[in-house]
Parts: structure tokens; C-alpha cells; sequence
């Protein structure tokens, strides 16, 4: 008589992240053959995108998954299971400005001090108009307006941003009280002082 159970066996799981929505679970050195039947059960609330009748499901939730391998031929049963896991960590974005343009100040650097660093952080700044370091903490600008700043973990994809507005005080002189002391003589210097300026 045949009672030995049929073999279930998974392969660990890759991870879910930001960039990976699906992936594909394999149980390929499970019992293959006419009389095997598979069951996969999902995560409690969740459920199998596809083929949750074969050894290869495409699943898009993180838990446990079982599968079940069903022998018809003796109605004998074997489970196992395989935890997928997901790394949804999104990194720190932030973005200061510590000036404003005008006359003297023609362009200003932004910070992104306070944002996540490391080896697998980039960051990418898009605004009004950058003239360099887009790709990194500090870039130099030169006109008013806002700056987004998005930082993205390439390890998984997750990603911050934020947002931080270059003011700019365009207020020109429309007077200026000026009082001018002439020279006295020919080769002398005179003075002039400003009294006070408007605008």
C-alpha cells in the first residue's frame, strides 16, 4: 500500500520594496506528476495574484504563505510554508534656504543637511533654475521660486521629498538723499554722504 506523503518544498522568498509590487514564489522541487494537487493559502485578508494552483504563484503581499501538496492517488497530504517580507522604508527628506536673493545676492546655496546619507541615497533637485550640484546637499540657485528636493533609496527604491521656496527682495532705490560737499580748491578732494535711500 502507498502512504508515503508527497513532498512540499519552497524556495525562500525574494522581498518586496517599492520597486518590486510582484514576485514569484517557486516550489519546483515539490512532488511533480498527474496526481498532485496544490493549494497555496495567502495571508490572512490577502490572496494569490495567479496560479495559485501550481508551484510558481505570483504573490504582491508580504506573510506567510502555505502550500499544500495533495497526493489523489492516496489521499495523502504534506504543508510547508514561506514568509515573504517587504522593506517599505522610506528615507528622511529635508530642504533649507538661510537667504533671499536681490541686488548683492545674485545666487544662494540650498541645504538638504538633515536628509538621509549614505552609499545607496541620491538626491535630485528640480525648481526654478539650478546652476549646480542638482544631484547632491547643496545646490547653488539664482532665481526665486520653489525647490523640490527628492531623495531615493536605491537599495529599495522608496523615496522623500520636499519642498523649500527661495524668496527675493526686488525693491530698487527710487531715491537717494545724498549730501555733497564740493572741494574747496582746485586738486583738493570733496565728500559726499548718503543721507538715506527709499526703496
Amino acid at each position: 500500500e502507498d502512504l508515503v506523503d508527497p513532498v512540499a518544498d519552497i524556495a525562500p522568498a525574494d522581498e518586496l520594496n517599492c520597486n518590486i509590487s510582484e514576485i514569484q514564489l517557486n516550489a519546483n522541487n515539490s512532488s511533480i506528476g498527474s496526481s498532485f494537487v496544490y493549494q497555496w493559502q495567502a495571508p490572512s485578508g490577502t490572496s494569490i495574484v495567479s496560479g495559485g494552483d501550481g508551484l510558481t504563484p505570483i504573490v504582491n503581499q508580504t506573510g506567510n504563505y502555505t502550500l499544500t501538496v495533495i497526493n489523489q492517488s492516496n489521499g495523502c497530504v504534506e504543508s510547508t510554508n514561506v514568509t515573504v517580507s517587504g522593506d517599505f522604508v522610506a528615507p528622511q527628506a529635508e530642504a533649507t534656504v538661510n537667504d533671499i536673493l536681490d541686488c548683492v545676492t545674485e545666487s544662494l546655496s540650498l541645504f538638504g543637511n538633515g536628509s538621509s546619507t549614505g552609499p545607496n541615497i541620491s538626491y535630485q533637485w528640480s525648481g526654478s533654475s539650478i546652476l549646480d550640484g542638482a544631484n547632491g546637499l547643496s545646490p547653488l540657485v539664482n532665481a526665486p521660486g520653489n525647490y523640490t528636493l527628492v531623495v531615493t533609496d536605491q537599495n529599495n527604491g522608496c523615496t522623500a521629498e520636499t519642498l523649500v521656496t527661495v524668496d527675493s527682495n526686488e525693491d530698487v532705490p527710487t531715491l537717494i538723499d545724498l549730501v555733497i560737499d564740493p572741494p574747496l580748491c582746485d586738486g583738493e578732494n570733496g565728500a559726499a554722504a548718503v543721507l538715506s535711500v527709499v526703496g
